[in-house]
């Protein structure tokens, strides 16, 4: 019997860290002892067929942060038996084409008869759809979880063949709050440039309200300063520290100043004109032609 594992680290993390601290930390504090969760996956491939399972690879899925693949990432890269496939993770801090990388992967294995079952390490509904043609092909699904509060969805569980729990005493050891704290990296401009031209097209009707009101009380809207926040913890793969705040968001706002005069800060050339000026009749043909690129998101 051929076995492949499919483990969705951000489920991972999370559920890990509920089982050890009965709450949640941020992604950027944790550590994770990535050799004793492979050897963990491989004992339950062992288990399987009366220890008859050959383990295929485990396929470790996980989103890349804007400055690229973490240490740890990079870690599991090299693990033996392990390939690890990257999403993204946006300027929000949302990840971003995980689900899609497991439901590809499962369906493909499935369909070219690689593999006999599958193991997978998730709680998330969106990939209903690998599971289901993954079975079509004949595949036994397991799905193994972490027993915090059934965290699982109710669907995934309900189509699975096998479901099984891991203890929460068999996971917590293998995360911990990490507790030094390498010389912090700064923000460089071109970051800062980049997080700006990600969200200007989401706040560009308030960006003039949005300068006017920092130069007089040097505050941003809540809102603006949370994406702002959110975008340059993942950019640095750090928790911004509370000294750096008002700096970075002068910076920030210099950046905004920039693109609404017509180009990131040190563009040569012809500039776009005033990005605050009235709309023309040109400009609105350009924004329907296309389509939604100015579309807000303000749930933050």
């Amino acid at each position: 019997m051929n076995v492949a594992v499919f483990v969705d680290a951000v489920y991972l993390y999370a559920l890990a860290c509920a089982a050890r601290y009965g709450t949640n930390h941020p992604r950027i504090r944790l550590s994770l002892n990535v050799e004793a969760v492979v050897r963990e996956l491989k004992r339950e491939v062992a288990a399987l067929d009366g220890g008859g399972a050959r383990l295929i690879r485990i396929y470790w899925y996980d989103g890349a942060p804007l400055a690229g693949r973490t240490a740890e990432q990079a870690r599991v890269a090299a693990t033996s038996d392990v390939k690890l496939r990257l999403g993204t993770v946006n300027a929000y801090g949302e990840q971003k084409g995980v689900d899609a990388l497991i439901v590809h992967d499962l369906s493909e294995l499935a369909r070219n008869r690689a593999i006999d079952a599958a193991i997978l390490v998730s709680g998330d509904e969106d990939i209903l759809v690998g599971v289901q043609t993954a079975q079509a092909f004949g595949v036994r699904l397991h799905l193994l979880g972490i027993d915090v509060h059934r965290t699982q969805s109710e669907k995934l569980r309900f189509e699975a063949d096998v479901c099984h729990e891991w203890a929460e005493g068999v996971v917590a050891p293998w995360i911990a709050l990490t507790t030094e704290r390498a010389a912090a990296p700064p923000a460089t401009g071109e970051q800062i440039a980049e997080i700006a031209a990600t969200l200007a097209p989401a706040i560009e009707e308030r960006l003039p309200t949005i300068v006017e009101t920092w130069d007089r009380v040097r505050r941003l809207p809540p809102d603006v300063n949370l994406r702002l926040m959110k975008a340059l913890n993942t950019a640095l793969g750090r928790t911004i520290e509370p000294h750096e705040r008002i700096p970075l968001r002068e910076q920030f706002v210099d950046a905004l100043r920039a693109l609404a005069a017509g180009g990131a800060p040190g563009d040569d050339g012809e500039t776009n004109g005033d990005a605050f000026a009235p709309e023309t009749a040109a400009d609105a043909a350009a924004v329907h032609a296309n389509g939604n690129a100015h579309a807000t998101d303000a749930s933050g």
